[in-house]
C-alpha cells in the first residue's frame, strides 16, 4: 500500500509535522482549559478552526509526498 514511501520522501515532508503538533496542542488546550461556557458556538468554531487545517495539511502532505516520489521515479 505504501510502497512509494521512502526515507528521503519522509524527510522532505516531515516539516509539516511541526504545524500539526502545534494545532493539536492548541486544540487540546481549548478542550481542557476552555475559559468560556461549554457547548457554545464559539467552542465549535474554535475546534473547527484548529482541526480543519490539520486535515487540509495532512492531505497536502500526502499529495506532496506522492508528487516527490513520482518525480523521483521519472
Amino acid at each position: 500500500m505504501l510502497e512509494w514511501v521512502r526515507r528521503e520522501t519522509l524527510l522532505d515532508v516531515s516539516i509539516n509535522v511541526i504545524p500539526v503538533v502545534i494545532l493539536l496542542l492548541l486544540d487540546l488546550l481549548f478542550i481542557f482549559l476552555y475559559p468560556w461556557q461549554r457547548g457554545t458556538l464559539s467552542e465549535l468554531l474554535t475546534h473547527l478552526l484548529t482541526l480543519f487545517p490539520i486535515i487540509v495539511l495532512a492531505f497536502a502532505t500526502y499529495q506532496a509526498a506522492r508528487a516527490i516520489e513520482l518525480d523521483a521515479a521519472e
